[in-house]
């Protein structure tokens, strides 16, 4: 097959197409890779390789299997992110077909370039002066794409985010590398060869700018989102906080009137000793141990943040008439974040609570379980009986019952789990609605 272009020149084209994408990925997306830096770095120059492939291939194969060449190489990439990268998928999707929208412009004005150099070798595919003209193009556009793009996609924290966003928001760079589909493909002369013109050149120019405006405001509107959900849960935690600092208030007022009463007890077991009423004393004395006050036990686990908060809601949930069965081993050295272990388990107690007075069953019991499953995996589960499911709106989120919209509370908790690597699932089966959440401590041996 007689190529006007040796193998040297395509080998040069890879280094200059693929290396500086691949590289822009792996910084943007350093803080939330997976492996280590090396691994990754290894991962990186495994990508190039197999793409250096599909791209010998597709030079060498006919001219009708360009697209499937491309839907092949898009494949290599979004493999290799999914590989590397902690993220939802369809983030990724996002960031490659947005990426892949900006490589295509780099890609014809590289060509643009070449051709204010020498026409002849701009008609011709992929001649070395293409692979220099493309490489700077791309260290002069690459630098303020990270700026206005890369940068701040690497700034949204998964940490308070609505996730559900990029099912719907990967749609849009969708549409402009479809449109970019049809101008490189759907014409019957070479893309190349319009490439030299300046009304191609510009108008694709157009097109990627109206595209980086667009992402821009996409940017801006998930980070957003993610800073009023950061606030909502900033105020829950204060609410937790306030809270503890209740529940630590009672607890010294129940102290304080405890020894005010004690004297008075205690004076009245004596009356009784001296007139040898020894059936009015153990009358007296059950009378006692059947009071909330004594029955309520003052720890309910090692950890103290955990032990405030259960204490409260135990003693709401008594006073409401609602039973609680409490087993939690949580030590008092813990992985978890107080605030975190307070916005946990306040949440799920309060919605068992909740759920409980609401629907008035009679006899209820809230089931409170947590302990370690392993040195590195902790299970906490909270189970009441509920007549009713809950309701989810249609991205599959739980309604609340407090206003329109989703509820914070299941959704703090979710992030929680997120956040030490671990999952929340909720369950309603057999009149009991049960909420699991599993964290993880990556920090043990």
């Amino acid at each position: 097959m007689n190529l006007p272009f040796n193998n040297w020149e395509i080998l040069l084209y890879c280094l200059c197409a693929v290396v500086p994408c691949v590289v822009t990925a792996v910084i943007t997306f350093m803080e939330d890779r997976i492996y280590s830096v090396r691994k990754t770095w290894l991962l990186a120059l495994f990508c190039v390789a197999i793409r250096t492939i599909i791209n010998f291939a597709y030079f060498y194969s006919p001219k009708a299997l360009g697209f499937v060449g491309d839907l092949a190489g898009g494949l290599v990439y979004f493999t290799f992110l999914v590989w590397m990268v902690r993220a939802p998928a369809m983030k990724l999707l996002f960031f490659l077909l947005a990426f892949s929208d900006f490589s295509n412009f780099f890609i014809i004005m590289g060509k643009h370039v070449e051709s204010m150099f020498s026409v002849t070798m701009a008609m011709e595919r992929y001649r070395w002066s293409f692979s220099l003209c493309l490489l700077a193009v791309e260290a002069v556009s690459l630098p303020v794409l990270y700026i206005l793009f890369f940068r701040p996609f690497a700034d949204l924290s998964e940490k308070d985010s609505d996730t559900s966003l990029w099912n719907y928001l990967w749609l849009a760079p969708m549409t402009f590398y479809f449109i970019w589909i049809l101008l490189f493909y759907a014409f019957p002369t070479n893309a190349f060869r319009r490439a030299v013109g300046n009304a191609y050149w510009f108008c694709k120019l157009l097109i990627d700018i109206g595209s980086l405006i667009i992402y821009r405001l996409m940017l801006m509107l998930v980070q957003d989102n993610n800073d009023k959900i950061h606030l909502q849960k900033m105020a829950y935690a204060q609410e937790q906080q306030l809270i503890q600092y209740n529940s630590l208030v009672d607890r010294m007022d129940m102290v304080r009137a405890m020894r005010h009463n004690i004297r008075h007890h205690l004076g009245a077991l004596r009356q009784y000793s001296e007139e040898g009423k020894r059936d009015e004393i153990l009358t007296y004395v059950d009378g006692l141990m059947g009071t909330p006050t004594l029955k309520a036990p003052m720890i309910y686990c090692k950890n103290i943040a955990g032990n405030a908060v259960l204490q409260y809601y135990a003693y709401r949930a008594a006073n409401l008439g609602i039973c609680c069965d409490i087993r939690v081993a949580m030590p008092e050295e813990f992985f978890v974040e107080s605030t975190d272990i307070s916005v946990m388990i306040g949440n799920l107690f309060a919605n068992a609570i909740e759920a409980v007075a609401r629907e008035d069953i009679e006899g209820a019991t809230i089931t409170v379980k947590g302990r370690p499953q392993s040195d590195s995996i902790y299970i906490f589960v909270m189970e009441n009986p509920s007549a009713l499911a809950p309701e989810t709106d249609a991205r599959g989120r739980l309604l609340s019952h407090h206003h329109a919209g989703p509820g914070i509370g299941l959704a703090s908790v979710a992030s929680i789990a997120k956040k030490y690597d671990g999952r929340m699932e909720t369950d309603v089966s057999h009149g009991f609605f049960r909420v699991s959440v599993m964290l993880l401590n990556h920090a043990s041996p």
